[in-house]
């Protein structure tokens, strides 16, 4: 039975699903979030990437969490593009997925990053949020492998 990380107030914890009546939609929603938190929690919470993945459920939604929902997500909730540029810039990785703002305004760049190889030309976006979520959604896979 997939998981869900239900939120009830501050607290947190993962569940199945059918405990509370919830549906797959619902729960994956409750992932969404989570997931789309992760850069905040990472600062927060004193707890891995990869620690917070595994709360979140992700592993049993990632079908249902795709770029599209990332992305309204994120433009609802326009702290998360900050946090996820801070996040980026904070990793210290010989390689992995970064997120880069040219300005403001953009362009804004998600791109490849790996140690002792010419770097790859970054795919280039105009909406921040799509970037944002690009870029989450390929952070998320590259950790859970």
């Amino acid at each position: 039975m997939p998981q869900a990380l239900l939120l009830r107030g501050r607290r947190r914890a993962i569940v199945s699903a059918d405990q509370f009546n919830v549906s797959p939609m619902e729960a994956a929603h409750e992932t969404l979030v989570r997931v789309c938190e992760l850069a905040r929690d990472f600062r927060t919470r004193n707890m891995s990437p990869i620690a917070l993945i595994a709360e979140s459920g992700y592993r049993d939604h990632r079908d249902l969490i795709d770029v599209d929902r990332i992305a309204r997500h994120v433009a609802s909730n326009p702290k998360l593009f900050g946090e996820w540029i801070a996040f980026s810039e904070d990793k210290r990785v010989s390689e992995g997925w970064y997120l880069k703002a040219q300005s403001a305004d953009g362009p804004f760049l998600v791109g490849y990053f790996k140690a002792g190889d010419a770097l790859r030309k970054p795919d280039t976006y105009l909406d921040a949020c799509e970037a944002c979520a690009v870029y989450i959604k390929r952070e998320l896979e590259a950790l859970i492998r």
